[in-house]
């Protein structure tokens, strides 16, 4: 039986209910794969996506390379993640400053990269 018998003999009313039932469980699947990527599935469609990747890259360096990071660049990514968590701060943060973060985060990683080399 192929999915369209199937769906043939569901009546009308059990069709919706299953695609409802469907979206729901793929909406709550791609929400749990958002946040282990460092993100807020709840301004996700509301916000810059330049921002989102700099809040994702900063998520990332502050969980993987931790132990490179100066003091200055994991304050300076602390409260970029918080300014990402708050509403009206988030509101007013511009492309520029994610291009800032990205760069850091760049950085970072170039110098996980070399010290994972000379290794």
């Amino acid at each position: 039986m192929n999915t369209t018998e199937f769906f043939i003999k569901l009546t009308k009313k059990e069709q919706e209910l299953k695609i409802t039932k469907s979206a729901a469980t793929d909406s709550q699947l791609s929400d749990q794969w958002i946040r282990e990527n460092g993100l807020n599935p709840s301004y996700f469609a509301s916000t810059d996506c330049q921002l989102l990747k700099a809040q994702q890259r900063a998520a990332d360096c502050l969980k993987y390379h931790e132990a490179l990071l100066t003091k200055l660049e994991k304050k300076t990514l602390t409260r970029f993640r918080q300014k990402m968590n708050t509403g009206h701060v988030r509101k007013k943060l511009t492309p520029k400053a994610a291009k800032t973060i990205l760069d850091m985060t760049s950085r970072i990683k170039r110098r996980a990269h070399r010290t994972n080399k000379l290794s």
